[in-house]
């Protein structure tokens, strides 16, 4: 799973809380335990998908879209560019109208002999609160009407 992009990530959570970053699917940084070189992940009530570069990819919902104690569909899906416009984040199946950040990248990370974990982001720090289920990675960017599939499965 190095250099993957186009991707797409999937799953179903259910955070205990909002308070902080929270990770949902995260690509470590290969050199720095501090990092990461992909990341979707809870931003208190926002969702967030990061790419690390020299300039970072960057791309998160507005804020309160993350709901607490309740189950929701969330995806993430990358066309690989260094482009914020190739990034689209769904929340129970659906892109939200407007975006609080939206930053472009600029020589994106090699991600080559980092591992990809499920709910932490950067040393074992900041874990998910929650549950999580039906986690999926792609190596393709899902159409909308795919991602809304995966969303109406229960």
């Amino acid at each position: 799973m190095d250099n993957i992009g186009p991707l797409t990530y999937a799953a179903w959570i259910k955070p205990d809380n909002l308070d902080g970053s929270k990770g949902i699917v995260i690509k470590d940084h290969p050199t720095n335990s501090w990092m990461s070189s992909k990341s979707f992940h809870l931003e208190a009530t926002s969702f967030s998908f990061e790419v690390r570069g020299s300039s970072n990819l960057r791309k998160a919902t507005l804020w309160n879209t993350a709901v607490a104690n309740q189950w929701q569909h969330v995806a993430v899906t990358w066309d690989g560019s260094e482009n914020a416009l190739g990034v689209h984040i769904y929340i129970n199946g659906v892109e939200p109208g407007s975006y609080r950040m939206s930053n472009d990248g600029i020589s994106i990370l090699d991600d080559t002999g980092a591992k990809t974990v499920l709910g932490k982001i950067e040393n074992d720090t900041l874990m998910f609160s929650g549950q999580m289920d039906d986690v999926r990675i792609y190596n393709r960017v899902l159409t909308p009407n795919e991602v809304s599939a995966l969303a109406s499965i229960q």
